[in-house]
């Protein structure tokens, strides 16, 4: 008899998932009534995933992964519902996905292929990124397998981790805002670098992400609601966590889009050591969505000397 489709009996599909699960350390608990290894301790959470302790499989000859797609490509430590999806090549059933070097890989259900590639089936997951991470560059790791339990080449996608935002560093600027528009902070440093979502970090090269760099530079933690794929945040930081330059700085509120809404009351505030030391607010309006979107964009909404 021949074998179903890829796409046509999912309960086939599930119980190769939970065989895959039960090869893990964790195999003696399967079919015992013991709950399965739930990677609580993974860097990367993939929601609704299956949690594949151990080594990243390598290349079986399986199917290939076509694409890597992260809606943004850098997260906050600790951030929740980012969205990752691609496509995989033809006779591919699942997804693998993890975070390079982390303690296993999650598995997610492929779909099917949609219009724009009729002949590739679909992935799409939303993970967290725990708070175990540490700040720095990482890679999202895909690979595809298909019904026999082979897996193909991995296909990767460059992600920053950022440190959590808050109010604990020397200095930090805060932008707040009520309804979910994308609304992006700029912050432009005494020495003329300026501090947004298309350059996260002052930063300078060679340097590592470290609070302990005794550098003055400072770092965006999150594009919040980027091209309006809304995350709820509504909240961008700039910190400055082991030191912070000397001189004026201009804060600035762009509004990327209202995303649908007729406007959006924002505040921004400067804290500096903790305690507020300036504060404004303002609202966004459709006029401040035409103009451009680059350096040295946005309405000025706080200058001091720092």
């Amino acid at each position: 008899m021949a074998r179903p489709g890829v796409y046509g009996l999912r309960p086939y599909s599930l119980a190769f998932a939970v065989s895959l699960a039960c090869a893990a350390p964790l195999a003696a608990a399967c079919g015992h009534g013991v709950r399965a290894d739930v990677g609580s301790d993974a860097w990367l959470q993939v929601q609704g995933g299956t949690f594949v302790r151990g080594e990243w499989p390598g290349d079986e000859g399986g199917p290939a992964v076509e694409s890597v797609d992260l809606v943004n490509s850098s997260a906050v430590i600790g951030a929740v519902g980012r969205r990752l999806g691609g496509t995989l090549a033809p006779g591919a059933e699942m997804a693998a996905i993890r975070l390079a070097g982390d303690r296993g890989y999650w598995l997610v259900r492929a779909a099917p292929p949609g219009l724009e590639a009729p002949q590739s089936p679909v992935y799409t997951a939303t993970f967290d990124l725990a708070r175990t991470v540490e700040p720095g560059e990482y890679r999202v790791e895909v690979r595809a397998t298909n019904l026999d339990g082979a897996f193909g080449p991995a296909r990767s996608a460059p992600l920053t981790a950022l440190p959590a935002g808050g109010t604990d560093g020397v200095l930090v600027f805060r932008l707040t805002w009520d309804r979910n528009a994308d609304l992006d902070l700029h912050v432009l440093e005494p020495s003329g670098a300026e501090i947004f979502h298309r350059d996260k970090s002052s930063r300078p090269r060679g340097v590592p992400p470290s609070v302990d760099a005794g550098v003055p530079f400072g770092v965006l933690d999150a594009d919040s609601n980027p091209r309006c794929a809304i995350d709820g945040r509504r909240e961008e930081n700039v910190v400055y966590r082991g030191a912070a330059p000397s001189g004026r700085f201009v804060v600035r509120v762009d509004t990327f889009g209202l995303c649908g809404e007729d406007s959006a009351r924002w505040r921004v505030q400067a804290f500096q050591g903790g305690r507020v030391v300036a504060e404004q607010r303002g609202t966004a309006v459709f006029a401040d969505t035409t103009y451009p979107h680059d350096r040295g964009a946005g309405v000025v909404a706080l200058e001091l000397d720092l």
